[in-house]
């Protein structure tokens, strides 16, 4: 019975919620007098949907509507606020995450947020949803932030276009709104530009806030002016923020000390830490309480401290003065920026606590210094401040006045809307279409959403990151909101093998509209297009969006490619044939040429009526193929990296500090003996190694690294201590074997494979600097320490959850004996001597079916951490960036220290800057500084034991320390530096994913042949894919390594393309070979197999040679054709070509 039970699915929250959602979203009728309002997740009562509620609390017009509250009863406050608000028989409380909550949420007639309801949520079409959000943007936001996956912002951007309204404070804010989450023409509400509601108490007094802080327990003379200091939350997790708040501990105590006689010093903290800062005993009394609205704080505040919080804005409406601390700016402004230069900001900027007490004692003088950046920032940010602005919204939403002062932004046009899915985004053909459909549209007509997956790997961002941003983007968010019959049905349908008779009408389309609806926040478009056409688990969003028409690609054979067999398996099979099945649903499927349009009618005549079935050409991205060839130079910023640990300074002598890493403006600092220094930052600059530290923890400046050694940790206390919990899934949080107080403390490892385990607690332990750890059995197995804050406390014992737990981890705990007894973060290179055929450690590289040990025998092979198990020490070893696996210490030789792992030809020109160190060797022997700025030519790239290194032959530059001016050539995938192809040789060139229709293999084959006759010449492979290592063991195997170039995925195939000789498509066959249309729309001569798309592509041989068979002898056939033909074929016209492609593209989706 038991058994049973454990095999039951566990459904995750998030799960549940969606599950709740889609049976209350279509049981419950929307009520037109219930107003829902969460504020910061259900975490407090405060910021504007509170002044909405007491607005309409008090006006007798609404005394017969309902106000919901969600709220989490775990957070401060909310006892009191249930308490208070018990009389009135209109007010409710629901908590957060119930199933009464997605009630509540499914039949509100209004919402009122400042933040985001979660991802399961979509209004229906008559609610309401009003979000005021929580501040003016001073950070970088939404698709501003550079280098950030625009995934992250999905559900930001789905919660601003279900909404109805958006309050903004001024047009800054709205510009922001509208640019940085692209909403301009997709958001099909209004931004209301009224001013903030929680802003109107700014206009008042209120004599009884000073009352109800010191009734809260808070510190406060009356008798004093009131500094309000609120840094902002610079943390990646808040698993760990007890090192922000040793910081804000001493800084506070610090200003306290130096400018308390005449002020009081409070603290608001960001939400995020607030729980761990009241535990701070020295904190607590000067802690603004997180469900006291910070605007009453600011009411009776004299002077605002703080960096980067958007607060100061609000801030700016009581006309008093505001120091910005900006003691991290270099380590901000590296990550995520700011939207102002710090030029502009209404106060002075200081990066040190003297400096901030420095303003203190001339704050009069500061308001006359920053009086007029003052009222400029008044005039731009607050103007609407008046004390009105829940009036106005209120009139507005609720009453219908349309006379509120104030502006009223509307973002939709009468362009025509295309919905996009885009396809996976990888590094192919498809996504090379898209991206050059995408940079053809005419956005003055038209209006671009594309709609795809989260792009989770490096390819895909980059792909992602060259949409046109006229586009917006959409990511799928979340677990779809099926109900459980619609799921069960989804499930039936989808799990059955054969997928040949599969009756689409069964489907929960129901289910999959209301799905499309949450996806694209109600959004309606004109066109929806898979432009992909390979899946059904997208194309069913597009099918069921709200759309006049629905197209989908065919971009090859789509039936052929169904049977294609890919390392035995038919890859595509299950899927196309689900496809094909709501193929009848589409108004339009569009093939890419007109020959595989005739194919696709008679191969799939049995899903589709042939009349539904029609063509459109790609378009060719002229830009990139006629513009200047551009040398991508990456600016080379210095790299600030965060760290936190304990130095101490070697010579004991007086500390000399900069104001910047740059190691501009120093000071000196008297040594004291029992001073607290710790390294926040490490930057290295003109081969200069610093560290950002604090003293006392108190921000002082950045200091020489080499000057100090690293500290760590005492033990202050250890005690017992009876518990049970989980391992929480966070990612590089250390199992240690000794507690973390020594550099010889041993570890396990990561928490990462323990997660979910359920675990015993049997000690806990107190370090000096605060932190907390837990001594923890797995199964009786393991046990060792973590940091307290890894743990999921459950207190009592469960038996059934330990067996839940055990069966839902038996995979990972059958076998205990694979865990890691001891883990070493080393780096070093060693040789592999031998090897043996399997290992009885599971993971052990030599256990992977796809190993070859040739590729490692008397190598010399990095490794980057070492672990001991019951079966041995193993090394984790790579051979260059590719990680080979772990091997058994005992198949290893240890190297020397000085040793060249490898060394490249290269041809490169790169930039060295004044100051920069070289070298005589690659060892960092006999270092001089390079005394002026130039560029130099470098014909190796060397990997030594120390580094890796650039020579001219003379000298030696790290690479980290140089920019790459211009490459004269690439590295094929074996390793091997590829010189561009020169005039001298005949150069053909062949383009597309190694898959097996491209058929390469037959082309290396052929090329074999080829060169025997013509010796000079030279085949380039661009591209990659499931075919790489086999294709690369026919080079080896023949002995092509000197002529044949596997050059992978390369982001200008256009360079090497311009000077080839010949482009060769080998394919079996295609949709529309676009590297056909783009070499010969530069002018470079072609040849192809005699394919059917090709055959159009080429006219029938007008404009390129085509093969008389399309085996290797066909081939072979075509590339001495092509090399010995004279005639002049018909010049391609690529810019007739686009406008073509263009307008049939329009004329289809406008048919």
């Amino acid at each position: 019975m038991i058994i049973k039970q454990l095999k039951k699915t566990k459904i995750k929250i998030s799960e549940q919620l969606s599950l709740w959602f889609s049976e209350e979203y279509e049981k419950n009728e929307v009520d037109t007098s219930m107003i829902f309002y969460e504020s910061r997740d259900g975490k407090n009562m405060i910021d504007s949907p509170k002044a909405m509620f007491d607005y309409l609390l008090k006006d007798p017009s609404f005394k017969d509507y309902q106000h919901i509250w969600s709220y989490v009863p775990s957070e401060i406050g909310w006892d009191d606020l249930v308490e208070r608000y018990s009389e009135m028989s209109n007010v409710f409380f629901v908590e957060r995450n119930t199933q009464q909550y997605v009630s509540y949420l499914s039949k509100s007639k209004y919402l009122v947020t400042n933040s985001t309801f979660q991802s399961f949520f979509v209004p229906k079409k008559e609610q309401i949803v009003i979000n005021t959000w929580h501040g003016t943007p001073l950070k970088k936001m939404g698709y501003d932030i550079e280098n950030a996956n625009p995934a992250g912002s999905q559900n930001v951007v789905r919660n601003f276009l279900f909404s109805k309204y958006i309050i903004s404070p001024n047009a800054h804010t709205s510009e922001v709104l509208k640019n940085s989450f692209r909403l301009d023409g997709i958001f099909s509400g209004e931004i209301l530009e009224f001013g903030y509601p929680r802003n109107d108490v700014l206009q008042r007094k209120d004599n009884s806030v000073l009352k109800q802080l010191i009734d809260r327990g808070i510190d406060i003379d009356g008798s004093k002016e009131l500094i309000l200091y609120c840094p902002t939350w610079k943390g990646t997790s808040t698993l760990n923020p007890s090192d922000s708040l040793q910081q804000i501990l001493a800084e506070t105590s610090f200003l306290r000390s130096q400018v308390g006689e005449k002020y009081n010093v409070l603290v608001k903290v960001h939400p995020y830490i607030f729980n761990k800062a009241k535990e701070v005993e020295e904190l607590n009394r000067y802690l603004v309480p997180d469900d006291f609205d910070p605007n009453y704080v600011l009411l009776v505040t004299d002077i605002l401290l703080t960096d980067y919080s958007s607060i100061y804005f609000d801030f700016l409406v009581t006309n008093k003065p505001i120091i910005f601390y900006s003691w991290d700016s270099d380590i901000y402004e590296s990550t995520r920026g700011m939207y102002f230069d710090e030029n502009e900001l209404p106060g002075p900027i200081v990066s040190t606590m003297s400096d901030v007490i420095d303003s203190i004692n001339k704050i009069d003088q500061i308001k006359d210094e920053y009086r007029e950046k003052y009222t400029v920032a008044k005039k731009k940010f607050v103007s609407y401040e008046d004390g009105f602005s829940t009036e106005r919204v209120i009139n507005y939403i609720f009453k219908n006045n349309r006379s509120s002062v104030g502006s009223v932004k509307k973002m939709l046009n009468n362009k025509e809307k295309i919905l996009i899915y885009t396809g996976g985004m990888q590094n192919n053909g498809i996504t090379s279409s898209l991206l050059n459909l995408l940079k053809n549209i005419d956005y003055q007509k038209y209006d671009v959403t594309c709609f795809m997956g989260n792009p989770n790997t490096r390819e895909k961002l980059a792909n992602v990151d060259k949409i046109p941003k006229e586009c917006h983007l959409i990511f799928k968010p979340g677990y779809a909101i099926l109900t459980p019959e619609e799921n069960k049905t989804l499930r039936n349908i989808t799990s059955k093998k054969n997928v040949d008779n599969i009756n689409s009408e069964l489907f929960p389309w129901k289910g999959f509209e209301r799905e499309a609806n949450r996806i694209f926040s109600n959004n309606e478009f004109d066109v929806a297009i898979d432009f992909s056409g390979y899946s059904f688990y997208w194309t069913k969003y597009i099918l069921s969006s709200n759309s006049k028409k629905k197209i989908c690609y065919m971009h090859s054979d789509m039936n052929a490619d169904r049977q294609k067999i890919v390392n035995g398996k038919q890859v595509h099979y299950k899927s196309l044939g689900q496809l094909f099945s709501v193929y009848n649903r589409f108004d339009m499927l569009l093939a890419v040429s007109p020959v595989m349009a005739d194919v696709n009618k008679n191969s799939l005549i049995n899903f589709i009526p042939e009349e539904k079935i029609s063509f459109v050409l790609n378009s060719l991205d002229l830009d990139k193929l006629y513009g200047d060839d551009v040398i991508s130079t990456e600016k080379r910023n210095v790299n600030i990296r965060k760290v936190n640990f304990e130095i101490d300074l070697i010579d004991k002598q007086d500390v000399i500090v900069w104001e910047t890493y740059k190691q501009e403006f120093s000071k000196r600092i008297p040594y004291k003996k029992d001073m607290k220094i710790k390294a926040i930052a490490y930057a290295k600059y003109k081969n200069n190694e610093l560290y950002k530290i604090l003293m006392d923890d108190i921000y002082v400046g950045w200091v020489e690294a080499e000057k100090f050694v690293k500290n760590y940790p005492t033990i202050v206390s250890k005690e017992p201590y009876k518990s049970y919990g989980y391992i929480k899934n966070v990612k590089n949080k250390v199992f240690w074997i000794d507690l973390p107080t020594s550099d010889s403390s041993k570890r396990y490892g990561t928490t990462d494979f323990y997660k979910y385990m359920y675990v015993k607690i049997v000690e806990k332990a107190i370090l000096s600097n605060g932190d907390m750890y837990f001594h923890i059995t797995i199964n009786n197995e393991i046990d060792g320490w973590v940091y307290s804050n890894v743990i999921n406390e459950t207190i009592k014992f469960s038996r059934i959850r330990k067996i839940k737990n055990i069966y839902s981890n038996f995979h990972r705990l059958k076998n205990p004996k694979q865990f890691p007894l001891l883990t070493l973060n080393e780096e070093g290179y060693v040789k592999v001597r031998d090897i043996a055929s399997n290992d009885a450690f599971e993971k052990a590289a030599n256990n992977e079916d796809d190993f070859d040990f040739s590729n490692v025998k008397n190598k010399v092979l990095k490794f980057t951490k070492i672990i001991k198990n019951h079966y041995g020490v193993y090394y984790l070893i790579y051979d260059g960036n590719k990680k080979i696996g772990w091997l058994n210490k005992n198949f290893l030789i240890d190297l020397i220290d000085d040793c060249i792992v490898s060394e490249k030809k290269v041809s490169i020109e790169i930039s060295i800057e004044q100051g920069t160190i070289k070298y005589t060797d690659c060892f960092f022997s006999n270092p001089i500084v390079n005394n002026s700025s130039n560029t130099v030519i470098v014909h190796s790239v060397i990997e030594s034991t120390k580094g890796t290194f650039f020579s001219d032959g003379e000298n030696f530059y790290e690479t980290k320390d140089v920019e790459v001016i211009k490459e004269f050539g690439k590295y094929d995938l074996m390793g091997n530096f590829v010189p561009m192809p020169k005039n001298q040789d005949f150069n053909i060139i062949t383009i597309g994913r190694l898959s097996v229709e491209k058929q390469q293999d037959k082309l290396i084959y052929a090329f074999q042949n080829f060169k025997k006759t013509i010796p000079n010449s030279k085949l380039y492979i661009l591209g990659d894919g499931i075919l790489r290592e086999e294709l690369l063991s026919i080079v080896k195997e023949n002995n092509l390594e000197d002529s044949v170039f596997l050059l992978g995925h390369v982001s200008d195939p256009f360079t090497i393309l311009k000077q080839c000789q010949l482009f060769t498509l080998t394919s079996a066959y295609e949709g529309q070979p676009m590297v056909l249309l783009e070499a010969l729309s530069l002018g470079i001569p072609v040849c192809s197999t005699n394919i059917p798309a090709s055959k159009y592509v080429l006219s029938d041989g007008k404009y390129g040679i085509l093969s008389d068979s399309n085996d290797i002898d066909g081939i072979e056939g075509m590339l001495f054709e092509s090399y010995s033909h004279k005639q002049n074929f018909k010049e391609f016209d690529a810019i007739k070509y686009n406008i073509e492609a263009v307008n049939m593209f329009y004329e289809k989706i406008n048919s």
